[in-house]
C-alpha cells in the first residue's frame, strides 16, 4: 500500500471514529410531532379536552344529564292490548282494569328508586281494553274489578317487560289481544281433597297413591339413568311416568290455568328432562286438570324434587275437586 492509500484510509478511519463518538456524546433532538389542521383527515380523530366538573352545581348538572339520558334509553313506549272472558269464554263488558306502569325516572341520581303509576281502565262491549301512550319498564295488571264475578286467580301472563334490551321483552299485538278471565260469584269455588308428600325410590318398583273413592289413585314409576345419574350437580337424564285409575288428566299450559277444558284427558302422564333439553329441570312444579269417572273436574298440582343424593326422589301431591261439577278449578 503506497503513501497515497495510507492517508486516504486513514482519514475514513477518523471521520467514522469523530461521528461514532458525537453520536454517543450529543443527547437526542426532540422532535415536536405534527400539526393536525382540523380538516384534515387525521385531524378529525385527535383527542378532545374533556372538561372536569369543578363545583357542586356542575356536578349535580352532570349527574341530572346521565341520569335523564338513562331513562330515556330504557323507558320504552308501553302499548298493552287486552281480553276479558267469563268462565265460558264469552266477553265481558264493563270491567275495570286495574295496572301499574313501571318507569326509571328522571331524578338526578343513577339509582333512583323506579317510579309506579297507577292506571285503570275499563273494557267494551267486546271484553277489550288497551293502554298506550306512556312509557316504562313494565306493566303489571292489578286488579279485575266487575259485580257478580270474581278474579280467576292469575295475572302471570300480565306481568310484562319492555326494557329495549330485554331478552322477554313483551311485544304488543292488538289483533292478539292477552287473555284474562273472570268467574261467576254464584260458582262454587274447588275444594282441596288431598295433600300429602311423597316420596318414590329411583328406579325401583311402582308406588301407589291413593286419592280416595271420590278420586282414585295415581301410580308413580320413577327412572333416572345415564352418565350424571348419581351426580346431582349436573343434569342427569330423570322421568317420573304415572298413570291415574279412576279419572283421567291433561297437564294445563300455565299453572294458575282456572278452567277445566273439556277434551284431551288421558290416563296417562310424564314429568322428566333429559341433560340436553331446554329448559331443564330438577324440581318442576306442574299442574293436571282432572276429570273423575264421576264427571268431576279438578285440579292436580304436582311438585317434584329429583336432585336428591341419597337414591330417592321426594316431591307433594295436592289435589282439589269441584264436587258441584263445574269445570271452574279455581279453589278455596
Amino acid at each position: 500500500m503506497n503513501r497515497r492509500h495510507i492517508i486516504i484510509v486513514s482519514t475514513v478511519l477518523a471521520i467514522g471514529v469523530l461521528t461514532v463518538w458525537r453520536g454517543c456524546s450529543e443527547p437526542p433532538k426532540k422532535v415536536a410531532p405534527p400539526k393536525l389542521s382540523p380538516d384534515s383527515a387525521s385531524g378529525k380523530f385527535a383527542p378532545k379536552s374533556i372538561k372536569e366538573p369543578e363545583t357542586k352545581e356542575e356536578y349535580e348538572a352532570m349527574v341530572k344529564e346521565k341520569s335523564i339520558a338513562f331513562a330515556k334509553r330504557n323507558n320504552a313506549p308501553i302499548a298493552f292490548y287486552g281480553r276479558v272472558v267469563d268462565q265460558d269464554g264469552k266477553p265481558l263488558e264493563g270491567v275495570a282494569v286495574d295496572f301499574n306502569v313501571t318507569a326509571i325516572p328522571m331524578i338526578p341520581v343513577l339509582w333512583g328508586p323506579d317510579e309506579t303509576t297507577k292506571v285503570s281502565c275499563v273494557t267494551d262491549q267486546n271484553g277489550l281494553f288497551s293502554v298506550e301512550g306512556k312509557r316504562g319498564t313494565g306493566l303489571d295488571v292489578t286488579g279485575l274489578r266487575k259485580e257478580g264475578y270474581r278474579k280467576s286467580g292469575y295475572y302471570q301472563q300480565g306481568n310484562v317487560r319492555y326494557e329495549p334490551y330485554g331478552s322477554q321483552r313483551h311485544i304488543p299485538d292488538r289483533s292478539k289481544p292477552v287473555e284474562f278471565m273472570m268467574i261467576r260469584d254464584d260458582l262454587p269455588k274447588a275444594e282441596k281433597v288431598f295433600d300429602k308428600q311423597l316420596e318414590l325410590n329411583w328406579n325401583a318398583t311402582i308406588t301407589t297413591e291413593n286419592f280416595g273413592p271420590d278420586v282414585g289413585k295415581l301410580e308413580f314409576t320413577a327412572s333416572r339413568t345415564g352418565r350424571y345419574a348419581n351426580n346431582t350437580t349436573k343434569k342427569f337424564e330423570w322421568e317420573v311416568k304415572m298413570r291415574a285409575v279412576g279419572f283421567t288428566m291433561i297437564k294445563l299450559p300455565n299453572e294458575n290455568e282456572r278452567i277445566a277444558p273439556l277434551v284431551g284427558y288421558t290416563s296417562n302422564g310424564r314429568v322428566g328432562f333429559s341433560p340436553d333439553e331446554e329448559g331443564w329441570k330438577s324440581a318442576p312444579d306442574e299442574s293436571y286438570a282432572i276429570l273423575t269417572d264421576s264427571g268431576t273436574y279438578g285440579l292436580i298440582n304436582l311438585k317434584i324434587y329429583s336432585g336428591r343424593d341419597d337414591g330417592r326422589v321426594s316431591g307433594r301431591v295436592t289435589i282439589y275437586l269441584n264436587k258441584s261439577g263445574a269445570r271452574n278449578i279455581d279453589h278455596k
